[in-house]
């Protein structure tokens, strides 16, 4: 309260004070004393002088005394109205003053009023400006104490020069920067060109002359300091000034920042530059052909867009492009279902390793557009890599919308793709994700989405799968399973078991089925259905096939060795296997290697192989069968079978034994339709000269059955399941 004494008494201004001493002079003016002495002087002076000269007059010119005392009654009677009369007008003059200067005086006290509520407010306002300097105070405090430790932990030098008191400044990082101590700072602008390389004094002026005069809005150089070490290093200077109100600059600061290796890099850049330059129109020469490569670098720019986020195979958006747009949507639409399907192509590795991947890559294409035809606008077609395909549906109302579009994606690969030479039926599996009930980010809707597609593979292909959380559990499994399949073969994990083949007529044994098994030390026995397909998918199954054949030529030699002649030994052979190069190469360097004759070893193809890669594997099928290996055609019926397809294949690849699939012989005895399934199966193989097998025969109808309608040979639990090696050489010294 102190501080805001001396400006509270600062209110009496010479405007307002003013006002006061012509008020007070209106009360000075005023004197009742000398107005009373006035009006008794008049009157005073009245009396003597009609006392002194009225009688002297009457006495000139009247003699008689009567009539001078009547002269001197009416002179009295006179005297006293003439009195009364100057009394009367005096007394009024000074009333009717002291009136007008009483309403003078209550104008003025109102003005006195309004001059009064004038200071209380000028005093209110005063006050709070002082409440604001005292504020500005306080923040100027603390933007000064900002401004210091900015200062401090900038990495700029700091400069400021003030045209009025001539007082120049420079930071500390100046002997930070140049290695000079305080007292070697200039001490003036001018001092600045005793530390500026020669070269850099020139434009330096000329930057700053531009400034003060207008030229540029704020003020820049870059110039050369020297340090104390005798060399420069470049700066960048930027500054800006302060004006009064006539324009005449006043102040003048800004930084330097040290830039001596982005200068130098600069410098580079540029020589490399000029040298690029010059190449560049020692190359082209003419404006005409740099405007081309313009047009060239525009092109390429948009083609690495293009690459970035479009699949170069498909046209299609790719993995990145899938992963913006489905955040996006996911972020910016949140309560809009959507549903995710993940595609896969049934078999298409098969098609990749048998026709090559020209092939493939124009099956991809033109899924691609089969695909894109189909859909609307609203839904995102993606191809994620390989194989592998992403639809986005970002627009749906239930789930039986979702399904009914896969079914329609499914449906679109019925018609056949007719590529170069070659007649390709593809099918798809698809998995299903939607949102937000199988996840609520792209990484959990992919995922799961790839779940389901895996389980609809492991429920036969060509179909669709809905997620669910419980395939979570058969996910890992089938990850495990990966996982310890990888070190299986050399952790000598497999084994080989041997099932019996018995000639129908004699009885006998007359060969068997190679069959792998595994037992891990973590997951125990693992059942074929499970590994094998996962031994495809990975190719594993190459290297494991390559065991299995060497395993079974080995043991089957040495029950020749030991006296059992007559056997063949069937082994399984996988699709990858046989598309491989050096298939039939690796078949004869392991019969080779075991000294089993080529005629006693019988490769077995299943149906579906043999209808997807017909082309791929007719070719080396004769070349086997030419070197004397006996092929067999396994599952039959279960797939594609036809009249039109045992025309067109059976009599065109040398087949010598034809299997039943298991299905046939279990429906043996069911009904007469499903016994006359099994009998004209029997008798298409006899009448094409075909050794026929029939697959799991367990119960003593079916072998009966079998027998009464010339089945040849028969396999199955009803003689044994599979057995390890001691197993079935005891059951051969047994028979």
């Amino acid at each position: 309260m102190k501080e805001r004494e001396p400006i509270i008494e600062e209110l009496h201004t010479d405007s307002v004070w003013s006002k006061l001493v012509r008020i007070l002079n209106i009360s000075e003016n005023y004197d009742p004393w000398r107005i009373a002495l006035r009006i008794s002087l008049i009157y005073l002076l009245l009396g003597v002088i009609w006392i002194l000269l009225s009688d002297k007059i009457v006495e000139w010119f009247v003699r008689n005394k009567q009539m001078i005392v009547v002269i001197s009654m009416i002179k009295g009677w006179f005297y006293v109205g003439i009195t009364a009369s100057l009394i009367f007008f005096l007394i009024y003059s000074v009333l009717r003053r002291i009136k007008v200067i009483e309403k003078e005086l209550r104008g003025k006290n109102e003005e006195l009023s309004a001059i009064y509520e004038e200071l209380v407010a000028s005093e209110e306002e005063l006050r709070w400006q002082l409440d604001e300097i005292l504020n500005h105070q306080e923040k100027l405090k603390t933007s000064e104490e900002r401004f210091r430790l900015a200062l401090q932990g900038s990495n700029d030098l700091i400069w400021d020069i003030d045209f009025i008191s001539h007082q120049h400044y420079f930071s500390e990082r100046w002997g930070d920067f140049l290695g000079y101590g305080s007292e070697e700072f200039p001490k003036s602008f001018e001092d600045l060109a005793n530390f500026l390389h020669p070269d850099d004094i020139q434009p330096l002026e000329k930057a700053t002359n531009d400034y003060f005069e207008g030229k540029s809005s704020f003020y820049s150089c870059e110039h050369r300091l020297l340090t104390k070490d005798g060399i420069y290093k470049w700066f960048y200077s930027r500054g800006k000034a302060l004006r009064d109100a006539s324009g005449k600059i006043i102040r003048f600061a800004g930084s330097l920042s040290d830039i001596t290796e982005t200068k130098e890099n600069a410098l580079k850049l540029q020589n490399s530059y000029e040298e690029l330059e010059a190449t560049y129109e020692e190359l082209y020469g003419t404006q005409e052909e740099l405007t081309r490569q313009n047009m060239a670098l525009h092109d390429y720019q948009k083609s690495l867009h293009q690459m970035a986020y479009y699949d170069h195979l498909t046209g299609l958006p790719n993995r990145l492009h899938l992963y913006e747009n489905l955040t996006h949507q996911l972020k910016n639409f949140p309560d809009r279902q959507k549903a995710l399907l993940f595609i896969d192509l049934d078999n298409f590795k098969f098609i990749n390793d048998t026709l090559g991947h020209a092939v493939g890559d124009e099956l991809i294409s033109n899924i691609g557009s089969r695909l894109k035809n189909l859909l609307i606008t609203e839904h995102i077609i993606s191809r994620l890599g390989g194989d592998e395909f992403i639809i986005c549906l970002y627009q749906y109302t239930d789930l039986d919308d979702v399904q009914e579009a896969s079914k329609k994606i499914i449906q679109c690969l019925d018609q056949p793709f007719k590529i170069r030479n070659s007649t390709l039926h593809v099918t798809m599996s698809i998995g299903i994700a939607l949102y937000p009930q199988h996840g609520t980010t792209s990484d959990e809707l992919l995922k799961n989405a790839d779940i389901a597609m895996y389980k609809a593979k492991a429920r036969g292909k060509n179909r669709y799968v809905v997620y669910d959380n419980e395939m979570n559990a058969s996910i890992k499994e089938r990850m495990l399973i990966e996982e310890n399949l990888r070190t299986a073969l050399s952790h000598d994990e497999f084994r080989v078991y041997y099932q019996p083949q018995v000639d129908t007529k004699t009885q006998q044994i007359c060969g068997f089925e190679a069959l792998i098994r595994w037992q891990n030390k973590d997951l125990g026995v693992v059942p074929p259905l499970k590994f094998i397909p996962i031994a495809e998918e990975t190719h594993l199954i190459i290297p494991i096939g390559h065991w299995v054949l060497k395993q079974a030529c080995s043991f089957l030699k040495t029950l020749y060795d030991q006296g059992f002649s007559a056997l063949t030994m069937s082994v399984n052979i996988s699709m990858l296997q046989l598309v491989q190069e050096d298939f039939i190469e690796s078949v004869m360097s392991i019969l080779q290697l075991t000294g089993l004759p080529p005629h006693y070893l019988e490769l077995e193809i299943t149906e579906s192989i043999l209808m997807e890669s017909y082309e791929a594997i007719s070719l080396k099928l004769h070349q086997l069968r030419l070197a004397g290996i006996q092929i067999a055609l396994d599952d039959f019926g279960q797939g594609y079978s036809s009249l039109s397809y045992l025309k067109r294949y059976l009599k065109r690849l040398p087949i010598n034994t034809l299997k039943i699939d298991k299905l046939f012989i279990d429906n043996i005895g069911l009904s007469a339709a499903e016994n006359e399934l099994a009998d004209v199966i029997v008798m298409i193989g006899r009448r094409m000269g075909l050794t026929v097998l029939a697959e799991g025969v367990e119960t003593k109808e079916q072998l009966d059955y079998l027998k009464h309608h010339q089945c040849d040979k028969i396999q199955g639990y009803y003689f044994s399941e599979a057995l390890p090696e001691e197993e079935a050489v005891a059951l051969l010294q047994k028979r």
